[in-house]
């Protein structure tokens, strides 16, 4: 009770501070310069696919593996009722597709979307601002800063660089002040990748990559996995975090040095978690995650978990080409529960390549299930395993029974890469 009353008391003050802080008294101070000389040091390993440019300028937007057509329309002006799909159009994680752009129509319709982005979202969002999501805006523009600017017109190239500052600025402001602790690990990584682009930042870089220690520190437990238990969770770190270690290898080695027995744990722990088909189980709020992000990342470390074991609260079991996952740990600290399932003793099964029992992942925003845990969760009595230890804030609906519910069985889900919906 007491872990429970110091939880939302801190959760409550760090809201409050960041109230004050976005207010429009405070907010002008945000803008930053739109001069700054921005150098390309981030790089970047995702996989790119021409022709999802092609189909973009067709109005047709594939992101998380949801295809939505705009026909024609700018996709910030539509509404979309899926969280991913909507969080990968705001963080322009799509802009890595246009690295290997073709033609100067290719690069000015990205330099378009982003200064359609600015008219309509410039301003201060509470949604489109959140922290992890200015976080993964501001290290994808910085990866492909060039692609923003050059080509454009003085005007353009300035807009675009101020509205970049104005987003750094308010990282610095709110970074502190997230109440999700990955929040703040996420605007702690973006401001190391703004020092080592901003060449008179080069003091800064020490200091931030110190944060960074510190935080993850706090945050990822003994087995490499973050504490919040979320396979989803983790891969984003990881690419985050792999991308800085790479851009601190030209001028700051000794620094990229420190991340990489962390980066080696991390890359274990989520192998752990993962089955025969090479995705993470859908466990705590992790859902259906692009195949080729999940490879990508994976080929960065050759670290692998191949033997039956125990991470992070999660068992696996192997026995020749099967594996089985369940998640036998403890409901995480509150701060790190948000997205918890009650799912004590849930578990996926594949075999060989073939997935043979799955949990659907969470359920859609704003559906409600009878059932709080899993539907392969252990109850005792009618009593659900984790009701007793369920922190404030969970949400355990979001689980395979909001998938039984709405008629969505595991038979009718035979394999990852279709859509779950």
């Amino acid at each position: 009770m007491a872990i429970s009353m110091r939880f939302i008391a801190r959760r409550t003050l760090l809201s409050l501070a960041d109230f004050a802080v976005t207010n429009p008294l405070i907010r002008w101070t945000w803008t930053g310069p739109s001069n700054e000389e921005l150098i390309g040091a981030l790089g970047e390993f995702r996989p790119s696919d021409r022709e999802t440019v092609l189909e973009m300028m067709q109005g047709r937007y594939l992101l998380s593996s949801k295809l939505v057509d705009t026909h024609g329309v700018s996709p910030f002006s539509v509404e979309v009722d899926n969280e991913d799909w909507f969080e990968d159009l705001h963080t322009f994680a799509w802009l890595r597709h246009f690295r290997d752009a073709r033609s100067d129509e290719e690069r000015r319709f990205a330099r378009t979307l982003t200064l359609d982005w600015i008219a309509r979202e410039g301003n201060f969002n509470r949604v489109t601002w959140a922290p992890s999501i200015t976080a993964r805006r501001v290290l994808n523009w910085l990866r492909h800063f060039n692609i923003l600017v050059e080509g454009g017109t003085l005007e353009q190239q300035a807009t675009i660089s101020r509205s970049l500052s104005t987003q750094i600025q308010s990282l610095k402001l709110r970074g502190v002040l997230a109440t999700d602790p990955a929040d703040a690990l996420l605007a702690a990584i973006a401001l190391v990748g703004v020092a080592l682009c901003n060449e008179r930042a080069e003091n800064d870089v020490y200091p931030r990559v110190r944060r960074v220690h510190r935080l993850l520190d706090m945050q990822i437990d003994e087995d490499g996995l973050h504490r919040s238990r979320n396979a989803r969770q983790q891969l984003q770190i990881l690419v985050e975090l792999t991308t800085i270690k790479q851009a601190l290898r030209r001028n700051h080695e000794q620094y990229a040095n420190e991340f990489t027995e962390l980066l080696e744990t991390m890359h274990r722990a989520l192998d752990a978690i993962s089955l025969g088909t090479g995705e993470p189980g859908y466990f705590n709020g992790t859902g259906q995650m692009p195949h080729d992000l999940v490879v990508a990342v994976q080929a960065q470390s050759p670290a692998r978990a191949r033997s039956t074991g125990m991470t992070g609260g999660y068992g696996r079991l192997i026995s020749g080409r099967s594996i089985v996952v369940a998640d036998s740990g403890l409901v995480p600290a509150p701060e790190f529960a948000l997205h918890a399932h009650a799912g004590a003793l849930s578990f996926e099964f594949s075999h060989g390549r073939d997935l043979v029992v799955c949990n659907c992942g969470p359920a859609r925003r704003g559906w409600r299930v009878t059932r709080p845990s899993s539907g392969r969760a252990l109850r005792i009595r009618p009593r659900p395993s984790t009701r007793s230890r369920r922190p404030p804030l969970a949400r355990p609906d979001h689980s395979t029974a909001a998938c039984c519910r709405w008629g969505v069985t595991p038979s009718s889900k035979p394999s990852r890469p279709t859509s779950r919906w």
